[in-house]
Order: C-alpha cells, then sequence, then structure tokens
C-alpha cells in the first residue's frame, strides 16, 4: 500500500531533473540580430530615406529618426555623394521647425569656417583635399541657400561670400 503513496517532494532537484530543466532551456530559438552589410552596393537607411522623399514623396514618410541621421551626415561628402545634391536642397528647403533649421544652419557656419581654416593649412594631400573642401563647399553653399535667408535676409549670401575663396 505505501507503494502507491506519492512520494514527498523534495525541494532539492535531483541532477536528471536539473538536466532536463536545461535541456528545454537550450532548446529554445536564439534570438536573430540584424544583419548589418557591408556591401559596397548597401545604402544607408538615411540615403533611402532621402530617395523616398525624391522620388517617392506620395509614399514617403517623416521619420525623425532618419532626419537625425542625413542631418547628421549631411556635410559629409563621402557618406552623401553629389549625385544626391538635388534630393538635399528639396528636403532641406522643406524641413520643418525653426529648430532643425537654425542648428542646420550654425552648423553650415562652422563647417564653412573649418572649410576656410583647412584651405589656409594646405596639407600633403592638397589635390585630394582640395577636391574634397570644393565639394564640402558647394554642398554647404546649397544648403544655406536652400534653408533661405532666415532672421538675416543677407546671412546665406554673406556667409558663403566671407568663406569662399
Amino acid at each position: 500500500m505505501s507503494q502507491f503513496l506519492p512520494k514527498p517532494k523534495s525541494k532539492t532537484k535531483t541532477k536528471s531533473a536539473v538536466n532536463e530543466t536545461d535541456a528545454t532551456k537550450n532548446t529554445k530559438k536564439p534570438k536573430t540580430k540584424r544583419s548589418i552589410s557591408n556591401s559596397a552596393d548597401a545604402k544607408p537607411q538615411y540615403l533611402e530615406y532621402l530617395t523616398q522623399f525624391h522620388t517617392d514623396r506620395a509614399s514617403w514618410k517623416f521619420n525623425k529618426a532618419q532626419q537625425i541621421s542625413l542631418l547628421k551626415n549631411i556635410f559629409d561628402v563621402s557618406r552623401i555623394p553629389k549625385d544626391y545634391n538635388e534630393a538635399i536642397r528639396l528636403y532641406i528647403a522643406g524641413l520643418q521647425g525653426d529648430g532643425a533649421r537654425n542648428r542646420l544652419r550654425e552648423t553650415a557656419s562652422q563647417t564653412l569656417k573649418s572649410i576656410t581654416r583647412a584651405d589656409e593649412d594646405g596639407g600633403d594631400d592638397a589635390d585630394q583635399n582640395a577636391r574634397i573642401l570644393k565639394r564640402k563647399r558647394k554642398r554647404v553653399k546649397l544648403i544655406l541657400l536652400a534653408l533661405g535667408p532666415g532672421d538675416n535676409p543677407a546671412s546665406a549670401e554673406t556667409l558663403i561670400e566671407t568663406h569662399h575663396k
């Protein structure tokens, strides 16, 4: 009769119970990580965002994170090729929010100052450096003109002329 009575539950697991528990834990699917392609063909998301803005405005949706990434990289001509200049001009011209516009204007001004300093410094790779600085200067000019006059009607033109060689 004692054979049919349930065994008292032990607070400690037996070795086989522990192994079974561990085995069930290990059968869970591992979390998949997003693969980041380092392929030359893969465009950063902010460029996809800009491209869609320019080519398919009807299905384009504002995305704050993508805008931040775009504006963060907008003066880096190695990250955003000159082929995107027209899309940049249109995006900046339609940029909403005085805060974003003012920050961009201020960054453009600082970028022009650094370009001017780099022009004066020259360097060992003068030809390559000069080409990059020229492209950067054109990008800054494009952005300042797209932003419009702001508080000072002559601000964009004044900045461009002041820092142009």
